[in-house]
């Protein structure tokens, strides 16, 4: 045996029986690795005397084996439990907490080490912890998987949790835990809810738009009608006017809606020239004026002596300030005073566009620049418009390498709209004019799908 076992010390642990009388018990290897249980027991005489010792080996090769891998099993799921970012725990049927990996400290606010033994009483608010218990004692009683979802305080604000939760077994197969495996859901419940909006935002935008084409639609199936039915030179001339003015109307949603497209795709054009914002600004005042005079607005504008010099689209400038102007008459009363001003310091050129109109509530001012918003905006609302005007002017302006911002004290105290470009030191190139004057004019061919 002793040449079998590797045990330098088998003679001496012999000997120490022999002069104790108690037993010696040990795992050892032989020199082949193979593992066995040594025993060294006294040989005790009739006469209760120790003359002599049994010494048994067990193979326990396969037992040690076993070991070995629910040793080796043991260390890979605690690796996993550590290093998931999902919070993993157990509890026992009082809420005690029999595991809780490492994610579980950002959640309870505790070291995972300081967790078992305590309950959610100790470390989360009564009420939550009430209705964390009573989801535990849902799934202990049912028997079944259940999930919840559960909103846990945190350093950034209330967490929602996704708590899969789930009953675990005895040998005797009665439940003498719950498990749980909870995820943050957080980021997911907010773009959930985004999406919600956007959906909301659609449709409200669909009604809108019917709304929107459904008007100027119906004016020109009514002046058409009266057109059919040999009206007088000055009637004709009337109901022109009106499908003249109908027909512009939609003729400007129409062109809403493909900038609109343009820019969700990133394919809005920009022909780039250096220009005076000034000049842009006055096409845009001749604009809108109409509008403007229709409701008896006063519209003040403080342009400066000098040029400011800006390079972009000269158009789409024009076109952000008509919005910016055309917004400001729709959400203002008639006889509101509107004013548009435009100054530069060299380095960036400032137009601002104020009224004293329905103003902008907080909540709303956030989000103004978003597509198909509105303020106050209601579908049966006369004055018009699909909230896409705004949303055009702030990609037109950071195409330009711009900002746009908006400020106003509160609903019923006026708003005003600032845009900041930035100057430059070139100066427009004069157009030549094209030679052979009227006479080289070439001719345009119009090809359209429609047969009107």
């Amino acid at each position: 045996t002793h040449n079998m076992v590797d045990r330098p010390r088998l003679v001496d642990e012999i000997v120490e029986v022999l002069q104790t009388g108690e037993p010696f018990e040990r795992d050892v290897r032989d020199r082949q690795g193979n593992w066995y249980l040594l025993r060294i027991l006294p040989y005790r005489t009739t006469g209760a005397e120790i003359d002599g010792v049994v010494l048994t080996l067990v193979d326990i090769s396969v037992l040690k084996q076993t070991q070995a891998q629910l040793h080796e099993l043991n260390r890979r799921l605690t690796g996993i439990l550590d290093n998931s970012t999902t919070f993993i725990c157990v509890k026992d049927l009082d809420g005690q907490y029999q595991l809780c990996n490492r994610a579980g400290e950002s959640v309870l606010g505790v070291p995972a080490e300081r967790v078992c033994g305590r309950t959610d009483y100790d470390f989360l608010p009564t009420e939550l912890a009430d209705v964390i218990q009573a989801h535990d004692r849902e799934v202990a009683g049912s028997g079944r998987v259940a999930e919840f979802e559960e909103v846990i305080p945190g350093d950034g604000g209330p967490q929602t949790y996704l708590s899969v939760k789930f009953p675990l077994r005895d040998e005797a197969g009665r439940i003498c835990a719950v498990g749980a495996v909870c995820t943050n859901i957080t980021d997911r419940k907010k773009v959930e809810e985004e999406q919600r909006r956007a959906v909301a935002s659609r449709d409200q935008f669909l009604a809108m738009l019917s709304h929107e084409l459904r008007n100027p639609l119906g004016a020109i199936v009514n002046a058409v009608h009266v057109m059919d039915h040999q009206a007088s030179d000055a009637e004709a001339a009337r109901v022109r006017q009106v499908i003249n003015r109908q027909a512009h109307h939609m003729s400007r949603l129409l062109d809403d809606l493909l900038d609109v497209s343009r820019v969700t795709q990133g394919k809005i054009e920009m022909r780039r020239e250096v220009f005076d914002l000034r000049r842009a600004a006055r096409d845009a005042v001749d604009a809108v004026r109409p509008i403007i005079e229709t409701r008896r607005q006063n519209l003040s504008v403080d342009l400066p002596d000098e040029p400011l010099y800006v390079e972009g689209d000269p158009d789409r400038i024009q076109q952000i300030q008509v919005n910016l102007l055309a917004n400001a008459s729709k959400y203002n009363a008639d006889g509101g005073s509107i004013w548009l001003s435009a100054a530069g310091d060299g380095k960036n050129a400032l137009i601002r566009v104020r009224d004293d109109g329905v103003g902008i509530s907080e909540p709303e001012q956030a989000k103004i620049f978003d597509l198909f918003v509105q303020s106050r905006s209601t579908i049966a609302r006369a004055d018009g418009g699909m909230g896409v005007g705004l949303t055009l002017v702030r990609s037109i302006v950071e195409k330009h390498g711009g900002r746009v911002t908006v400020r106003s004290a509160g609903p019923d105290r006026g708003s005003e709209f600032a845009v900041t470009l930035t100057m430059t030191d070139k100066r427009p190139q004069r157009r030549r004019p094209r030679s052979g004057g009227a006479s080289a004019l070439e001719p345009i061919l119009v090809v359209d799908g429609e047969g009107d």
